[in-house]
């Protein structure tokens, strides 16, 4: 396993670590791999710049998403989640999460600035 910025902050912390993603055979299984790993698509500015938009798909990563709440509600005990992930998903996934009847204490971005993206659905 290798040592991520997640686990050293659960460590840090006194949390228990969760592996929570869906494996390539789990998305490969939901139906959402294919478009998950297309998700780059190189786009020319004004200027004729290459730059990669910043994409999310609101049904596969809902999927995805839906698959993290699930996987924390097996292993979770009551009490206070961490969840870190992409900046993209932050906003849709504490939505999913108060849906479900949980309550948002927190959500960071770091950079702070991440917080202003505004992907592009596909």
């Amino acid at each position: 396993m290798s040592e991520t910025v997640a686990r050293q902050m659960s460590r840090s912390l006194g949390l228990r670590w969760v592996q929570i993603d869906m494996t390539i055979e789990d998305r490969i299984k939901a139906g959402i791999d294919g478009k998950l790993s297309n998700r780059k698509q190189d786009r020319y500015d004004a200027k004729g710049e290459l730059y990669l938009p910043v994409r999310y798909a609101p049904v596969e990563d809902g999927i995805r998403e839906e698959f993290w709440l699930d996987r924390i509600q097996e292993v979770a005990d009551e009490g206070t989640v961490l969840v870190i992930c992409g900046s993209l998903h932050c906003s849709p996934l504490a939505e999913k999460a108060e849906k479900r009847g949980h309550k948002i204490l927190l959500k960071r971005f770091h950079p702070e600035e991440l917080s202003e993206l505004k992907p592009e659905f596909f």
